[in-house]
């Protein structure tokens, strides 16, 4: 008797010995390229924790459609402009010091172009400008050595107090102490924004006419053959508000005390004043009255054609008679 179950389709096992394939490991490479449609299949494997040989070609096509769903190559449905991650530099170049700090630690790992690149440790670019580099899960660093330019790039969505502390963490693995981690951190800015739109093919251009007043640059230089590139920088007029704003609260801040002081120097001032005008009264008050005694004595006084009466001296009692009273008593 043949088997019942011969003629029914075979099923895939999901119960099986992959742990991931339960969890539904398509949905999640799904949603992470959905939501950092940047990244790349290792970066994905990585944080996801699985295995990258097994699951990359997975990645690598759920990375090719969310691509093309936000080019807006597929039709019938309303898509985000999509646009690069937002860069940040530091307020100046970095200090010949910091460079050289970051160049001794980066010679230590010096990768060929085909060779994998080292992961959250710094290491050189094998190009022809010799770049210093760090990669991890939340930033890429990049750093010129004859500038000092650094260029900063979110791997992921993060605060700007969450940006300071994994650009702190990065710079203290080169080597350096953590006042200067700190101080480069400080220094951190938004530099611009890359946003691409589509328009079908282009002749490679460039407008710059309103970097100064609005920050913006328009261009389409190959990068993207079917795409006007849009860079949304700083305009000219922005730092100096900023700037102005900031040196108004510090001098604002440094006034407090002195403020303070002049408070505490008026109402000492102001209490002084009351007590001059309470003394002032009284005198007032005391002149009233030696006014009023002084008109009426002078009221007393006789008229201009009275005659006083001579007085009558008294005689000179003589010795005599000092001795007799004195033998009285």
């Amino acid at each position: 008797m043949k088997d019942s179950n011969h003629h029914e389709p075979l099923r895939k096992n999901l119960t099986g010995k992959d742990p991931v394939r339960k969890e539904g490991v398509t949905k999640r490479i799904k949603d992470y390229f959905w939501n950092h449609p940047k990244s790349n299949a290792k970066a994905c494997c990585r944080s996801l924790k699985i295995d990258y040989n097994k699951y990359k070609q997975m990645c690598y096509n759920w990375k090719s459609k969310t691509n093309a769903i936000l080019a807006g190559k597929v039709q019938g449905r309303v898509h985000k402009v999509p646009s690069h991650r937002l860069e940040w530099r530091t307020e100046k170049p970095l200090g010949v010091g910091y460079v050289q700090s970051l160049l001794i630690e980066a010679l230590r790992r010096t990768p060929g172009r085909d060779d994998p690149k080292p992961f959250d440790e710094w290491y050189m670019i094998p190009n022809r400008n010799r770049q210093l580099q760090f990669t991890n899960d939340f930033v890429s660093i990049r750093v010129f050595i004859r500038s000092g330019t650094c260029r900063i790039i979110p791997r992921a969505p993060m605060d700007f107090n969450a940006l300071k502390i994994h650009v702190e963490n990065a710079f203290f693995k080169a080597g350096l102490d953590l006042r200067k981690c700190e101080e480069v951190s400080k220094g951190l800015e938004p530099h611009d924004r890359h946003r691409i739109f589509r328009i079908g093919p282009v002749t490679p251009f460039k407008i710059d006419f309103y970097k100064k007043s609005l920050g913006l640059t328009l261009k389409a230089d190959g990068s993207h053959p079917l795409h006007i590139e849009g860079i949304e920088g700083w305009p000219s007029w922005i730092k100096p508000i900023i700037k102005a704003n900031i040196d108004l609260a510090t001098a604002v801040g440094k006034l407090g005390p002195v403020i303070a002081d002049f408070k505490v120097s008026l109402k000492e001032h102001l209490q002084l004043v009351r007590t001059l005008s309470q003394e002032s009264e009284q005198r007032n008050e005391a002149t009233l009255k030696l006014i009023n005694t002084l008109t009426k004595a002078v009221e007393r006084l006789p008229g201009p054609g009275f005659k006083s009466r001579p007085r009558k001296r008294r005689q000179k009692r003589g010795k005599r008679h000092r001795s007799k009273r004195r033998k009285r008593h």
